[in-house]
């Protein structure tokens, strides 16, 4: 059975190399111009475009992060460049920067953030519970029902 991990592991690698891939080249894009509306416009193009394309491929090869599937690389990619263009276009275009401050401190070390995303989720898991028409749920469950299969289905 642990072959079978072994060899999934191996083959959502792929995916996962794709994914870097994509995010280098949109950071390729911002910082060949400096023409951040432009920019923002690319990337939300691209963005909704990729992101349509997981869903249009869903159904046939379902998105699936466990096994960083074709889909789920289209759709997280694309989603991940609209917040981008959306983040571009906030800070750099119509200059509302008074709120960053704190990702920009924090967001110098990804280490520090992976870590606090752990700890989130252990917190999520097993300290936050909740109550719903008489059965108890952890936070972690209660975030997945109540937001993320409201958004996503």
């Amino acid at each position: 059975m642990s072959a079978i991990f072994s060899a999934l592991s191996l083959l959502s690698t792929f995916p996962a190399a794709v994914n870097v891939l994509l995010g280098y080249q949109a950071g390729e894009l911002i910082g060949l111009t400096n023409n951040h509306r432009r920019v923002a416009g690319k990337l939300l193009i691209i963005g909704a475009a990729t992101s349509v394309l997981g869903l249009i491929w869903n159904p046939f090869f379902p998105i699936n992060k466990l096994l960083w599937t074709s889909s789920y690389v289209l759709f997280s990619v694309g989603t991940g460049l609209i917040l981008l263009a959306l983040l571009i276009w906030i800070i750099d275009v119509k200059k509302i920067k008074g709120w960053i401050q704190p990702f920009l401190v924090y967001g110098m070390n990804p280490l520090f953030i992976y870590v606090l995303s752990e700890l989130w989720v252990l917190v999520l898991i097993h300290l936050i519970n909740f109550t719903i028409d008489g059965r108890r749920i952890n936070g972690y469950e209660c975030l997945y029902q109540n937001v993320f299969v409201a958004i996503g289905g």
